[in-house]
């Protein structure tokens, strides 16, 4: 048979008030999650259980379950109980001292009786799982403020150029096959912003070309460029480095009309390039 106390336990699972006629009650209550701010110890939410003596009234939950789980009658239920508590009271009378066996531990003084519950015998569902922790208060520490600057830029008219003169290429261009394009070939983006005009003291020019390709390494893109001199039977492809990548460029010069004239010349000599524009950036004069 299973102890009655192992009973009362499993009992203050379901239910917040337990009677034990002639001893007394167990009341679960409630805890909130508490910080140690000395030892920075948390705690997680719990149930304590609580025993008041005075809790005398036989509700009869007690005699039901052992009805229902130990197959007893009413009246043999009624019979252990009693038995039970006089067991406790003697013991206490002797030992001042019981083992309430998975419980906890009564003790007598005088003629109050004192409950120590084992920890976590009732488990809060709420808090399931979650366990104490250590986490010391960290000192504050000064944060440095500054303002940060950052520069823009300011957009140019340059971009609607370019991309008049990439829709005027696509206009002439006769159709090409999809296979012939380089797997580096660029889109319609400008890298450089175009300045018209220079704020700084050194001269500059404007340089206009039409970029052919761009690659990730210098020597594709120098194969890239004699290939396409062959072509032209011409040196006038070269090769520039522009940020972290290099160009292709083909026909170099201030002449916007000429790097117009350098577009008919790409799409009737240059088969395998597919989209072409111009790159437009400021070269300082020596």
């Amino acid at each position: 048979m299973k102890p009655l106390f192992l009973i009362v336990r499993d009992l203050l699972c379901e239910h917040s008030l337990v009677i034990v006629p002639g001893l007394g009650g167990f009341v679960c209550n409630k805890a909130s999650a508490r910080i140690d701010k000395k030892s920075g110890k948390f705690t997680p939410p719990s149930v304590e259980v609580l025993f008041n003596q005075r809790l005398q009234h036989n509700d009869g939950l007690l005699q039901s379950a052992l009805v229902e789980t130990e197959g007893l009658s009413a009246n043999d239920a009624e019979q252990l109980i009693k038995e039970e508590v006089a067991r406790v009271m003697s013991a206490l009378a002797k030992e001042h001292k019981f083992d309430l066996s998975g419980l906890g531990v009564l003790e007598k003084d005088g003629r109050n009786i004192i409950f120590h519950s084992q920890p976590r015998v009732v488990e809060n569902v709420d808090a399931y799982g979650l366990q104490e922790f250590y986490f010391p208060e960290l000192d504050e520490a000064e944060v440095e403020r500054r303002n940060v600057y950052r520069p823009t830029e300011k957009s140019t008219g340059f971009s609607v150029i370019a991309a008049a003169a990439v829709l005027l290429f696509c206009f002439f261009a006769q159709p090409v096959h999809r296979d012939s394009i380089n797997s580096y070939q660029a889109s319609l983006i400008l890298d450089t912003p175009c300045n018209w005009v220079s704020s700084q003291s050194v001269e500059k020019v404007t340089k206009y070309s039409v970029v052919l390709s761009r690659f990730e390494t210098k020597a594709e893109a120098d194969s890239f460029a004699v290939q396409q001199q062959m072509m032209v039977n011409s040196d006038t492809v070269k090769v520039i480095e522009q940020g972290d990548e290099y160009l292709a460029v083909f026909s170099e010069t201030d002449n916007w009309k000429q790097v117009i004239s350098s577009l008919y010349t790409v799409r009737d000599s240059m088969t395998n390039v597919v989209m072409p524009f111009v790159l437009c950036r400021e070269v300082e004069v020596e």
